[in-house]
């Protein structure tokens, strides 16, 4: 038998959310627009003593959308990855992501495929939860995102 999260005398509680972020880049020399939507999956569990919990997490679903303004050229990316969720007490915690890989198709080229990297974010929150609850972030380490053939893209965003 393989134990995934710490044992536990409680079942660990599943959830499901979407979260989504929207920015430019300005990879391909010119400043483009992209849209970022993923579907999360996760489980939160605690020892049994409840000391310490965390939570994992995995994107089932994501798609990248990136567009040129300026010729309307659009492409589309989808992915996933793993994210651990670390609780290091009930106010603070650490996300780290890794693990996901993107794909799309250029027309007349054929696939592409590129990774967010890999990322830690340290959260600090405060206020009484879920009313006055408010959390400040520091990105610790992000490495990405990063394309196996960044040319490719480029060239067929452009327009070239």
């Amino acid at each position: 038998m393989v134990a995934i999260d710490p044992a536990s005398a409680d079942p660990p509680e599943m959830y499901r959310y979407l979260i989504w972020a929207e920015g430019t880049s300005s990879d391909c020399g010119i400043e483009l627009t992209w849209y970022q939507e993923l579907w999360v999956q996760g489980r939160n569990w605690c020892n049994p003593a409840k000391e310490q919990c965390g939570s994992t997490e995995h994107v089932v679903h994501e798609t990248f959308t990136l567009t040129n303004p300026n010729n309307g050229r659009t492409l589309i990316l989808r992915g996933g990855a793993l994210t651990r969720v670390t609780w290091i007490n009930w106010y603070d915690t650490l996300y780290e992501y890794s693990g996901a890989r993107f794909m799309g198709t250029i027309p007349g080229v054929g696939p592409v495929f590129g990774s967010p990297g890999r990322g830690v974010t340290y959260e600090t929150c405060q206020g009484e939860y879920p009313d006055n609850w408010v959390c400040d972030y520091e990105t610790i380490h992000e490495s990405g995102p990063n394309f196996d053939d960044l040319e490719a893209i480029c060239n067929y965003m452009l327009g070239e």
